[in-house]
């Protein structure tokens, strides 16, 4: 299954950020937590520059934004579609960003490397365990390392479910995780934003343009007639390894 979600983000590696709305909010929301977390950040940075590990780097929407921040003396980006990956390589490299390593795989079933800063936006929930980073992450990162999430909880495309919850963990769950993995966590939010759509192709068309879908499953589009909403609820977590 990860061969056929490749395949789906790869195909919309050069239409992704024209579309994808909500995914960069996350992302914003996500640079936002870590920038108010600047103190977090010195023990890292002070050491001339942090390994930075981008898990699901997509395009590289965030990939500059993170480097512009942290300044990595590294910085290692994953992302299961090996066509993003050349489009999130190629943007960095467009903006002088140095030692820049891609790493191709499905993160959920890779050995993460050791790094300082581990940051994953819009891309764990398709980890068929999402928490499972966290405990990757723990074992990736040494003490005060830093560990940042946007992802997404169960009512997340309740609309393509018939109004069911989705599957995701919720952000109790998250919460747990990191502190079972020993990070003490200094920001966790949740929210909801619903997504309109003139028709269900209007939908379709987002769709096929992101590369999102289901969770690894069918989901029904039952009741898509006329005007559309999609419920997303973005969760985003930063945390610090004890």
């Amino acid at each position: 299954m990860p061969t056929d979600v490749a395949r789906r983000f790869g195909r919309s590696a050069t239409t992704y950020d024209s579309a994808a709305t909500i995914q960069h909010e996350v992302a914003e929301r996500l640079l936002a937590a870590l920038k108010s977390q600047a103190a977090l950040l010195a023990a890292p940075l002070a050491k001339s520059g942090a390994r930075l590990f981008e898990v699901g780097c997509g395009t590289g929407y965030l990939s500059t934004r993170l480097a512009d921040m942290v300044r990595p003396k590294s910085f290692i980006v994953n992302d299961l579609s090996g066509d993003m990956l050349s489009v999130a390589t190629g943007r960095l490299a467009a903006d002088g960003v140095g030692d820049v390593c891609p790493m191709a795989g499905d993160a959920e079933n890779l050995d993460w490397p050791e790094a300082d800063v581990i940051v994953s936006s819009s891309a764990v929930q398709w980890f068929l365990n999402p928490l499972s980073a966290v405990s990757k992450a723990a074992s990736a990162l040494p003490q005060g390392g830093v560990l940042a999430i946007g992802t997404y909880g169960p009512m997340t495309f309740r609309e393509l479910r018939g109004g069911d919850m989705n599957t995701y963990p919720t952000l109790d769950d998250w919460r747990s995780a990191f502190e079972a993995e020993g990070f003490r966590l200094l920001h966790s939010e949740s929210f909801t934003t619903v997504q309109t759509f003139s028709s269900r192709m209007a939908l379709l068309r987002m769709v096929a343009a992101t590369g999102v879908g289901a969770k690894r499953s069918a989901q029904s589009s039952v009741g898509l007639k006329g005007e559309c909403a999609l419920t997303w609820q973005p969760i985003v977590l930063v945390g610090a390894k004890a």
